[in-house]
């Protein structure tokens, strides 16, 4: 379980808290999004990965419908412009979808 929630790290704080622009912090996400198109796909598919992840450590199936939903809504609004971009920003849905993890894994023991 360990490895499985350090990759999960890894992958969020990638996604989402890699970079600092003086007092803001974002991530690939924000920057793949810039991308018309196939930036909110690209993204979704990387962050369908901590969806893997829960799978592989058997998280139940609501905290996994929780964090579907939550690429899912960073999907649609991410198509409006400038306001998904924003959005991926600020939102940070796969930090979001870490603390599910980590949180689900801390109960597990």
């Amino acid at each position: 379980m360990n490895s499985h929630l350090k990759i999960a790290t890894r992958l969020a704080n990638l996604l989402d808290n890699r970079f600092q622009l003086g007092p803001y912090r974002f991530g690939l996400s924000a920057i793949i999004n810039l991308v018309p198109g196939i930036g909110d796909l690209t993204d979704a598919i990387l962050s369908l990965y901590l969806v893997w992840i829960a799978f592989q450590l058997d998280v139940p199936g609501r905290i996994m419908l929780q964090m579907v939903g939550n690429i899912g809504l960073n999907f649609v609004v991410g198509a409006v412009p400038f306001v998904g971009d924003l959005m991926y920003m600020f939102r940070r849905v796969n930090l979001r979808n870490l603390q599910l993890l980590q949180r689900y894994a801390a109960t597990k023991g």
